[in-house]
């Protein structure tokens, strides 16, 4: 399997934008972003003590090869440079299990009621450091308010067995509730009460965006209509044996069905790429990505221009098999 026949953005989306973000803490990746409030771009960026090489080895920079990882609040301005940029700063005090990965990892920011919150993954919240869904709610300077470990409930009430939960995507908020997005094929739409820390989760149809995982959105593209705009990703294992990152674009219909897709894509190439990231910033959609778990950029376009690239939700080519 090669991805060289699958497009970069810039080819499928002409004068789309690629701005790398000023450096926070050494090296900075995978921004998530959201607009606040106020109307300001906010991203919250991943810093870390690891490296990955050519072939997809990590390197960790810790005599007892603990993974250190740790979240930046940036506030950008409208050439997207960097404002401010404050330690997300966990909880005095707050329970933690002994793990060999510390840290809060990839966070998907969003606002309810004026308030900035971010659902993030730790793997200090579990005794087997499994994969965990954790609730931040943060104030201006990065510290973080209140903190909510996340279990996943079935419709029928029982708890969800115990599994990796990573990168749930913020969807729309209603009521003090937030609808995300469990799961993409078949499309698994969760609710989570924002004042209990309660989950459900709800399962709906099939989408044929075969192998889809994590991303970012949940911007609405249109007043009046309920149609959301995402970010998924799939990883693709070359002939060599390491994996490569496909992105597409894809929106979501009244909260519960698929829209449309795009064709795959990369962002530029590179063996690592990784969104956390969608917003739409007045008519701008802007993409937050990670390149080698070193680099923060955003990708920004007008609106239409991102419609355009957008079918069917039938799927519009496969790019191969998945990886884990």
């Amino acid at each position: 399997m090669t991805t060289a026949a699958i497009p970069v953005l810039a080819e499928l989306v002409p004068g789309v934008e690629l701005r790398r973000l000023g450096t926070v803490a050494g090296r900075a990746f995978n921004p998530g972003l959201v607009v606040d409030e106020h109307g300001d771009l906010l991203a919250i960026v991943r810093s870390s003590n690891y490296r990955i090489d050519a072939l997809g080895r990590y390197s960790i920079d810790d005599p007892a090869g603990v993974v250190r990882s740790d979240l930046h609040l940036l506030r950008l301005d409208d050439d997207l440079d960097i404002v401010s940029s404050t330690p997300v700063r966990p909880p005095v005090g707050a329970h933690r299990y002994p793990s060999r990965i510390v840290g809060y990892e990839d966070a998907r920011p969003f606002v309810a009621d004026g308030r900035l919150y971010a659902l993030v993954t730790s793997r200090e919240a579990s005794a087997d450091e499994r994969a965990t869904m954790v609730l931040l709610e943060l104030d201006d300077d990065g510290a973080v308010l209140t903190e909510r470990v996340l279990l996943g409930h079935r419709p029928d009430g029982d708890v969800i067995p115990p599994q990796h939960e990573k990168n749930w995507v913020p969807l729309s908020l209603a009521g003090g509730c937030l609808r995300f997005v469990h799961g993409w094929d078949p499309l698994v739409i969760g609710r989570l009460d924002l004042s209990t820390g309660s989950t459900g989760f709800d399962v709906g149809p099939t989408t044929g965006w075969h192998g889809a995982r994590g991303g970012g959105g949940g911007a609405p593209i249109e007043p009046g209509a309920d149609e959301r705009l995402c970010l998924v990703h799939r990883s693709v294992t070359v002939p060599d044996g390491s994996r490569r990152y496909v992105h597409r674009l894809v929106t979501i219909v009244d909260g519960r069905r698929p829209g449309r897709a795009s064709p795959w894509f990369r962002f530029v190439g590179a063996p690592v790429e990784f969104a956390a990231g969608l917003v739409v910033d007045d008519g701008i959609v802007r993409i937050g990505f990670g390149l080698h778990d070193e680099e923060a950029w955003i990708a920004s376009a007008p609106l239409p221009r991102i419609l355009d690239v957008l079918e069917d939700a039938a799927e519009p080519g496969d790019p191969g098999e998945s990886g884990a």
